[in-house]
Order: C-alpha cells, then structure tokens, then sequence
C-alpha cells in the first residue's frame, strides 16, 4: 500500500514538474541541468563544510581550552531526530514564496540511499531558494554552534556541527547557483537538485 502511494506521488510530482517546464518554456525561458548524483550529495556533504567546521572548531577550543572528544550518544540521537526538522526547515523556507503554500512541498525518501528530502513544486527566483535551501544550516547548523562557542556548551555545540555537516549538500547547491542569479529554479522531482531557467 505504501509503496503504491509514494508511486502515485512520484507520478503526480514528475506531472506537475513537465507542466512548470512546459509553461517556462513558452515563456522563453532554457533551461540548464544541475543535479547531482547521491553519491556527489553525500561526498559534499564532507567537503564543503570542512572549512567552517575546522574555524568554529579553533575558534570553540581556544576560547575554552579544550580538546576534541567523543560525541555523546544523546548528540547523535537529537540529530537524527533533527533530520526531519532539517528537511521541515527547507520546506517551510521554500513555501512562504509559493502561490500555494505549503501545498506546494513535498517530502520524501530514497529508500535504497536512507537519504530524506523536500521538494518544491513551483519554481523560485534565486534569493527566495537561497531562502529556503540554506534555512537548515542556519538554524540548526549555525545558530547551535554559535551558541556553543559563546556559552561554552560542548553539547550544543557538537550538535552543531553536525548540522553543518548535514547540510553540506545544500551548500554545494548554494555555490552552484551563484551563476544563475537571475534564473528560476524548480526541483527536480526524482534527483538531487534543480534545473535552472534562464531567458536569453
């Protein structure tokens, strides 16, 4: 039964997808691929946050004079707990620039990757995917460790920085779109990432 639902939403979504190009495209608009692989996702999301990670880290054990240690097991239980929120969070940003609404998110899983996501049906001018795609980062990611740093909370700090970490593929997608900031983008509705509308 599950499975014959998500079919149905899937079908729906790659719907609705065809139209929003279709409607771009008799406006003018070109579009350009820019979705990556799961693979690539996961790999960024080591890559890209290394540098915040390693300043917030230096800056977090000079102020305290402390060492790295391990991460508590109730850490890494809020943060998993926290990946819903993340994915909420990117739905919730995405949503206050849609003509629908929240009607206009949709979430999901890639079962065979155990990778969650959020999908916008309606395409967004690049501040307002900006917005919505780094939402998480900010307020799970960033704001934590900030806090951490100034009350010397290792807890809410670590719980930070994985968020950082969590959020290293939509930092990937934010450098990306930097060169089409005067495009519209619409979620792929089956891989990782956008296509970028463009007019001429």
């Amino acid at each position: 039964m599950r499975e014959t639902k998500q079919s149905k939403a899937k079908e729906l979504a790659v719907k609705n997808y065809e139209e929003q190009k279709e409607l771009l495209k008799q406006q003018g608009y070109t579009e350009e691929n820019a979705t990556m692989s799961v693979q690539k996702i996961y790999l960024m999301m080591l890559v890209v946050p290394a540098p915040i990670i390693f300043i917030f880290w230096n800056i977090y054990a000079y102020v305290w004079n402390v060492k790295w240690g391990a991460i508590p097991f109730q850490i890494l239980t809020a943060h998993l707990i926290s990946v819903p929120v993340h994915e909420f969070l990117h739905g919730l940003g995405w949503s206050l620039f849609c003509k629908n609404g929240f009607k206009s998110i949709r979430f999901g899983m890639i079962w065979e990757h155990l990778m969650p996501y959020c999908n916008c049906k309606e395409p967004l001018k690049f501040h307002q995917y900006l917005i919505g795609t780094l939402l998480p980062l900010t307020m799970l990611g960033l704001l934590p460790s900030i806090i951490g740093i100034i009350f010397g909370n290792y807890n809410i700090f670590l719980f930070g920085i994985l968020g950082i970490i969590a959020a290293g593929g939509d930092m990937a997608i934010c450098l990306g779109i930097n060169k089409y900031k005067k495009a519209l983008f619409l979620d792929h509705p089956t891989e990782c990432g956008y296509i970028a509308f463009l007019l001429p």
